[in-house]
């Protein structure tokens, strides 16, 4: 079993058009970098199909811990809490599906272990399946961390691009002479379980009904 990622999934879809966004959404990197990884993603899938080999895309999304840049939300608002210090954010009114680094990369193990009986491209989001704003993300670790400092709610205006939704949808899509079949959650598995709630049963069930 061969396994992709194309990265951060806000490098390739266009972040507002989806309540949550699906695997098969369309890939309308905003530029060049993303535009890469749509091309990377759209070449090993036509080369998985054209091999026989199998392949998995895995895109996750907003993700946290340590090791992140220290320019990012998580990271920041860390050192200003054990710092002492006061934290400048906006009204925290995006919403937003955090994950776990540790999360994320458990679930790339279980997909490198994972064996498929027929070759073809699967692509699957990455995420907790919990959605929560940016502003209660904040005040959980806040609380956490037992900070001293403030939480200075509003003090930072909006960007004027600001994304205030950028939710996935966790499912699977299979990648089938450039058109997407989608393959349902499984009902057994239960929402925000931590990981990419994708039930390799219900898959392989799934792969013998197909003529590939």
């Amino acid at each position: 079993s061969t396994l992709s990622s194309s990265s951060a999934a806000s490098d390739v879809y266009k972040r507002q058009r989806y309540e949550r966004i699906p695997p098969d959404a369309p890939l309308e990197p905003l530029n060049a970098y993303g535009a890469s990884k749509a091309a990377a993603t759209i070449t090993l899938c036509a080369l998985a199909r054209e091999k026989a080999f199998s392949l998995t895309v895995l895109r996750p999304f907003h993700f946290y811990g340590e090791g992140q840049s220290s320019q990012n939300l998580w990271p920041s608002l860390k050192r200003a809490a054990f710092a002492g210090e006061d934290f400048e954010m906006t009204l925290g009114e995006q919403f937003r599906d955090y994950m776990p680094v540790e999360d994320v990369a458990d679930r790339f193990v279980a997909e490198i272990h994972m064996s498929s009986a027929k070759a073809f491209p699967l692509i699957k989001n990455v995420g907790s399946g919990q959605v929560v704003s940016l502003r209660d993300f904040c005040e959980h670790w806040w609380e956490e961390w037992s900070a001293l400092g403030k939480l200075k709610v509003g003090a930072i205006p909006y960007r004027s691009n600001e994304v205030m939704r950028f939710i996935p949808q966790i499912i699977t899509s299979r990648f089938l002479q450039n058109e997407y079949q989608i393959i349902p959650l499984h009902p057994d598995i239960p929402k925000g379980c931590g990981v990419n709630a994708v039930s390799y049963t219900h898959l392989r069930a799934h792969e013998t009904e197909a003529d590939l």
